[in-house]
C-alpha cells in the first residue's frame, strides 16, 4: 500500500488498518520535531511521535508521519497531545511490526538476505525470510538476491510481495507454510530463462550450466514454472526439467522411496579393519545414486553418506543408537522421498589406560577390560563357540591369550567380530656384570626401548633404580633405542646389595624389570682386577 502525507511518499509496506488509524491520530496530536540530520539544506520538522522504551532495552523509535518547513518558534505543543500521540504511535508500531517480514537469518553466516547480495555458502545455510517462509542453500550454490516482487491480490495466506533470487548453479530448498503468518511466496530465476514461483509446501530447485530442475515434495499447487510467457503447475511428487536437450521441459515423477532397507549386523565405532556391518536396500528405477542419512537418537547428530551401489558399509560412525533412512537421487540431482527409518546399534568402546586400537583390533593388558556401550538387545559369543548369550558390557583377553568376540542381532546369521590381543610391550632390562662386586666394579643398567606399534601413542618410559629397596638417583644416557646408567659405587655400606631396575610407561604399566645381587670385595685379593662391562648392541633378527 502506498501512503503519502503532505504530498510526500510515506510508506510502501502493508500496514494493519488499526495502525493507519493510530498513525493518523498520532499525526493530529503529535509534536513537530527538528530534523536530526546534520547539514540539512532546509530547516524543517517531522510530524510524528517519539517512542521511548525502558532504558534497559536501549531503544528509541521515531515514527515519522510527515515533513514540513516550519519556523523554530512553532516547535512547542501541549503535553496532553504529546502523550496521546505517543500511546497511539506505540499501537501503530506494534501493528506495523506484525505485518512486516522477519529479518532473514542464517545461523553461523554473516550474509544477510537483501537485494544485490551474492551468496556462495561453503556449507548448507538456512534463511528464515518470514514466519512461514524459509530457504536453504546447499553447499556451493551460487545465488544473487533480487528485489521483492509485488503479487496480485487474492493469494490466500501470503503477503503482498514475494522474495526473489537468481540461481546460477547448485540447489535451493524452499519451505512455505501459509498457516504461519506472515508467509511469503518465492520467485527463483534459473538458467534458460526459466522462472519458478513457489507458494506453499516444500519445493527444491537444482540448476546447472544449461539446465534447471524443479521438484515438488508436498503442497497442493505448490509451484509453477514459467518459460517465457508459458506457465505450468507442478503437482506434489513430480519434477520438471528444462535443458538444452529438452527446451520445452520434461515432466516426470520424483524417485520412489527405497524399500526393504535393512542392516545385516551391529556396527562398531572403531577405525580401521574391514567393516562387517552394512546397510542394503532394493534398487529404485531411475536412481543414479543414493543418500544414506543417519541421525543419533540421543544427540541428534547427523551423518550423511552417498553411494552409487544399493548397499553401504557402515564405518566411521559415532557410538550410539541411530535412525537410518535412504533416499534415491535421479539424473537431475533431485532426491525422492526417504525410506522408512530403521534402528541401527553402533557399539562403542571405552578403552582402559594404555590400551589402543590398531587396524580394527584392540590391544590391551591381560588384567584390563574394555567397556562396551550400546549393546542392549544384542547377542554375543566368543571364538568358535556356537551358543549365543546376552552381550556383556565388559570384555577382554581370555587369560593372557587373544580372544575374538562376535556380536549379532537376535536370530540373525551374520555377525560383527571384535578381536582382543595382548599388548606385548616389553623392554629388555640388563644389569651388568653378572658377578659384580662393589666397590671394585662399576654396575651398568641398560634398557632396550620398545618400538611404538601403529595406532598406539608414543611410549614414554620412566625407569627407576633401587639398591636394597632405596631409590637411587642416576644419570641416564639416552640413545635412539636404549637408556644406559652407571652405578660406580654403592650408596651405603656394608654389603651385600641388591640392585633392582624397573621400567613403566606413561600409564603406569610395567614394561620390564630385573635385579642383580652384588657382593662386597671385603676379604678378596686386592690385586684382582675389576671386571669391565662391554656394551654390545643386540643382534637384529632377520626374517626368513
Amino acid at each position: 500500500m502506498a501512503m503519502t502525507m503532505g504530498g510526500v511518499p510515506f510508506l510502501n509496506e502493508h500496514i494493519h488498518p488499526f495502525g493507519l488509524a493510530a498513525m493518523a491520530l498520532a499525526a493530529a496530536g503529535g509534536r513537530d520535531l527538528a530534523p536530526a540530520v546534520s547539514g540539512s539544506p532546509k530547516a524543517g520538522t517531522c510530524r510524528g511521535a517519539f517512542l521511548t522504551f525502558p532504558r534497559r532495552c536501549g531503544i528509541k523509535i521515531l515514527i515519522v508521519l510527515g515533513w514540513r518547513a516550519v519556523d523554530p518558534s512553532e516547535m512547542l505543543c501541549d503535553r496532553p497531545r504529546l502523550w496521546t500521540a505517543r500511546l497511539l504511535g506505540m499501537g501503530a508500531l506494534l501493528c506495523a511490526v506484525s505485518s512486516l517480514a522477519e529479518k532473514p537469518t542464517s545461523p553461523g553466516s554473516a550474509n544477510e538476505w537483501h537485494s544485490g547480495t551474492m551468496l556462495r555458502p561453503t556449507r548448507s545455510e538456512s534463511y528464515r525470510l518470514s514466519a512461514g517462509t524459509s530457504i536453504t542453500l546447499l553447499a556451493n550454490a551460487v545465488v544473487e538476491v533480487e528485489p521483492r516482487v509485488k503479487l496480485p491480490r487474492g493469494i490466500d495466506g501470503l503477503g503482498p510481495s514475494a522474495y526473489a533470487a537468481q540461481l546460477t548453479s547448485g540447489r535451493i530448498d524452499i519451505s512455505i507454510n501459509p498457516k504461519q503468518r506472515p508467509a511469503s511466496a518465492v520467485f527463483i530465476y534459473g538458467p534458460r530463462r526459466t522462472t519458478l514461483l513457489a507458494v506453499t509446501g516444500r519445493v527444491s530447485v537444482v540448476a546447472g550450466p544449461s539446465s534447471v530442475s524443479v521438484g515438488v515434495y508436498e503442497g497442493k499447487n505448490a509451484a509453477s514454472i514459467g518459460m517465457g510467457s508459458t506457465w505450468r503447475h507442478i503437482s506434489a511428487g513430480s519434477s520438471f526439467s528444462v535443458s538444452s536437450h529438452a527446451p520445452q521441459g520434461i515432466l516426470s515423477k520424483l524417485p520412489a522411496a527405497p524399500t526393504h532397507v535393512r542392516v545385516n549386523c551391529p556396527a562398531l565405532a572403531i577405525d580401521g579393519g574391514d567393516a562387517d556391518s552394512r546397510a542394503s536396500w532394493d534398487p529404485v528405477p531411475g536412481a543414479q545414486r543414493y543418500v544414506v542419512e543417519l541421525v543419533n537418537v540421543e544427540t541428534k547428530a547427523h551423518q550423511s553418506f552417498e553411494t552409487r551401489e544399493t548397499f553401504l558399509a557402515l564405518r566411521g560412525l559415532d557410538a550410539g543408537r541411530h535412525e537410518l533412512s535412504v533416499s534415491a537421487i535421479d539424473a537431475t540431482g533431485l532426491d525422492g522421498e526417504a525410506s522408512s527409518h530403521i534402528s541401527v546399534n553402533v557399539v562403542g568402546l571405552k578403552l582402559p589406560p594404555g590400551a589402543f586400537i590398531s587396524k580394527g583390533r584392540v590391544f590391551l593388558e591381560p588384567y584390563q577390560r574394555v567397556s562396551l556401550t550400546y549393546v542392549d538387545g544384542l547377542q554375543a559369543t566368543y571364538d568358535n563357540a556356537h551358543i549365543y548369550v546376552r552381550a556383556p558390557k565388559h570384555a577382554g583377553l581370555w587369560g593372557t591369550r587373544a580372544t575374538t568376540m562376535h556380536l549379532r542381532l537376535p536370530g540373525a546369521t551374520e555377525r560383527v567380530s571384535l578381536e582382543f590381543l595382548p599388548r606385548n610391550f616389553h623392554t629388555q632390562v640388563d644389569i651388568l656384570p653378572a658377578l659384580a662386586r662393589w666397590p671394585r666394579d662399576k654396575v651398568v643398567v641398560r634398557i632396550q626401548l620398545p618400538p611404538s606399534p601403529p595406532g598406539a601413542l608414543p611410549i614414554e618410559v620412566t625407569p627407576t633404580v633401587t639398591v636394597n629397596s632405596r631409590s637411587v638417583d642416576v644419570e641416564w644416557i639416552r640413545t635412539e633405542q636404549s637408556l644406559r646408567a652407571v652405578l660406580a659405587e654403592p650408596p651405603s655400606y656394608p654389603g651385600p646389595w641388591v640392585v633392582r631396575a624397573k621400567v613403566v610407561d606413561q600409564h603406569g604399566i610395567t614394561l620390564g624389570r630385573n635385579f642383580l645381587e652384588v657382593a662386597s670385595t671385603v676379604g678378596l685379593d686386592d690385586e684382582e682386577l675389576p671386571r669391565e662391562v662391554r656394551l654390545v648392541a643386540p643382534h637384529k633378527r632377520t626374517a626368513r
